[in-house]
């Protein structure tokens, strides 16, 4: 079973936690602006309003020719950097969850490392709260550490909530970028991807991994360290209807309508049938290093980074709670 809070909190405190959390939470943040955004439009077109229209249709194109997100993102100055990385949301949704970060090994300041988060789970609140952002005192765990946070190219078209990611530090998941960014920042990113998010469900830890070996090129090509991540707590906060190739009637028809469009879209669509967060305690392991060896084969490297992978599941599952669990590489 997951890991449950042992604070006890007041009620005020309670509602407070969960209204942030259902706002700050990504799917929510995105769902909340792009409402927002769509009764705007509604609302200039039913008042004639040329000057919100011409704004709107400025703004439109401004996402879909903006290249940014595959330029390393925004320059910001440190200073606002940390600003954006220190926001009060973070730090209450990471109360919420009793987010914290459980650390191997101090990290050198003057290296660039690949951190990999594990799992997916629907929205990888472990990799946004927890990583990407200071939540969980990233910064003190790992000081001098600067990074950027890797997500699909899909994302920068959301309305208004692409702004609020590029200020946080997010880049496209575009090798080239990817590259440039190495060469003076580490980067923070989840593997697994879509297919992975389709397997959440609790008390199972399914990593959609054996055939995903671009990250591990990545660090050969560049010279850079791989940093495993494992978030205790991420397949718990939701749950999903599970759907396989092998089930009859309308499963098998939903599994295979989900594949479909995660073909087309590259973006997986699981059915969450619990809309609203679980406070459960998320802890994420943030592993050693771990060295590529370029005159070794990537698919020697990524049985390095798979076996060091389950050895620090194997030392830390049972401490946290999910001794029960089975680690699986799909």
């Amino acid at each position: 079973m997951a890991v449950r809070p042992t604070t006890r909190r007041g009620i005020l405190r309670t509602t407070f936690l969960f209204l942030n959390a259902m706002t700050t939470v990504p799917m929510f943040t995105i769902l909340i602006l792009k409402v927002l955004y769509w009764c705007s439009l509604y609302h200039a077109i039913q008042t004639d309003n040329m000057y919100l229209l011409t704004t709107f249709l400025a703004y439109s194109l401004y996402i879909f020719l903006d290249k940014s997100p595959t330029k390393g993102g925004w320059n910001l100055s440190p200073e606002w950097q940390r600003w954006f990385h220190n926001y009060p949301g973070f730090r209450y949704l990471a109360e919420y969850f009793q987010g914290r970060i459980i650390k191997e090994k101090d990290l050198d300041p003057t290296q660039q490392y690949i951190f990999v988060y594990h799992p997916h789970g629907i929205i990888g609140i472990g990799f946004c709260c927890l990583l990407a952002t200071n939540g969980a005192d990233f910064d003190k765990h790992f000081p001098g550490i600067e990074r950027k946070s890797v997500t699909l190219n899909a994302v920068f078209l959301a309305p208004i909530f692409r702004e609020w990611i590029l200020a946080n530090g997010f880049i496209s998941a575009n090798k080239a970028t990817l590259v440039k960014t190495l060469q003076e920042q580490s980067i923070v990113l989840v593997a697994g991807g879509a297919a992975e998010a389709l397997h959440t469900q609790r008390d199972a830890f399914k990593l959609h991994l054996q055939n995903r070996k671009g990250f591990v090129k990545l660090a050969m090509e560049t010279g850079k360290a791989l940093i495993p991540c494992l978030g205790f707590g991420e397949n718990e906060i939701f749950d999903t209807l599970a759907t396989s190739k092998a089930d009859g009637g309308w499963r098998g028809v939903t599994h295979w309508l989900q594949q479909s469009f995660m073909r087309v879209t590259s973006i997986s669509p699981p059915i969450i049938t619990n809309p609203i967060p679980r406070p459960v305690q998320l802890s994420v392991v943030v592993g050693a290093p771990l060295e590529m060896d370029a005159t070794k084969s990537v698919d020697e490297n990524h049985k390095v980074y798979t076996n060091g992978l389950r050895e620090l599941y194997d030392k830390h599952a049972t401490k946290l709670g999910y001794g029960h669990v089975k680690l699986e590489i799909l």
